[in-house]
């Protein structure tokens, strides 16, 4: 897995940048054409849906797609989704090298993750531990688990930003699959399914247990 080696960062910055600023335009002619065309009903939603798909209720937006008002469906939305996550994910990694200049935090930030990098260097098992980790963690059906959590645990545990990038999307894909199969299924019931406590002590033992690991 090509993105687990450590890139030179201001190449890798500059690849971050160009991706994110390539995949935004991409996104926004894509929508705003698919609007154009198929004139859905309350188009104006989308700006606020994805901006749930960010912050909270998070990925559970996809089962929105079920009522009646909603400009998309589970899987138009699970798409909108993805794009938003990674969208997210490449300019939070973009703006992690500015953010390691700052006081408190930023030095902190990167003294971990060059302390976790070392680690990750000589046992390329646990590199390969760690970007799964992540991904699990993105995965998982818990409040901030999306990208901006998973961009800050990708540096905890040492990966490079583009790896972390790859992992948030993957781990994303991976929720937003399960919940547009779920929703298509199940329909209503699946969200009660998904908001059961259970589920959520169950994803929290698995977190817990991983990081335990």
């Amino acid at each position: 897995m090509s993105a687990l080696v450590p890139p030179d960062p201001p190449r890798e910055t500059r690849w971050l940048l160009t991706a994110f600023v390539v995949g935004l335009v991409l996104g926004l002619a894509g929508l705003g054409a698919w609007i154009a065309l198929a004139r859905p009903d309350n188009p104006g939603q989308i700006a606020w849906l994805t901006l749930f798909f960010l912050t909270v209720p998070g990925k559970y937006v996809v089962f929105w797609g079920l009522n009646p008002s909603s400009p998309l469906g589970p899987w138009g939305l699970a798409l909108l989704g993805l794009v938003a996550d990674t969208l997210l994910g490449l300019g939070l990694a973009a703006l992690l090298a500015p953010l390691g200049r700052l006081r408190g935090l930023g030095p902190w930030l990167k003294r971990a993750h060059e302390r976790a990098a070392v680690v990750l260097r000589e046992y390329p098992g646990l590199r390969r531990m760690a970007f799964w980790g992540v991904t699990l963690f993105v995965f998982l059906p818990l409040p901030g688990t999306g990208a901006i959590g998973g961009t800050f645990a990708g540096q905890l545990m040492g990966l490079s930003r583009t790896a972390t990038v790859v992992a948030i999307a993957v781990g994303s894909a991976m929720t937003l699959v399960a919940f547009g199969l779920l929703a298509t299924i199940m329909g209503a019931k699946a969200q009660e399914l998904i908001e059961d406590p259970k589920v959520a002590v169950v994803s929290a033992l698995a977190l817990a247990l991983f990081i335990w690991l």
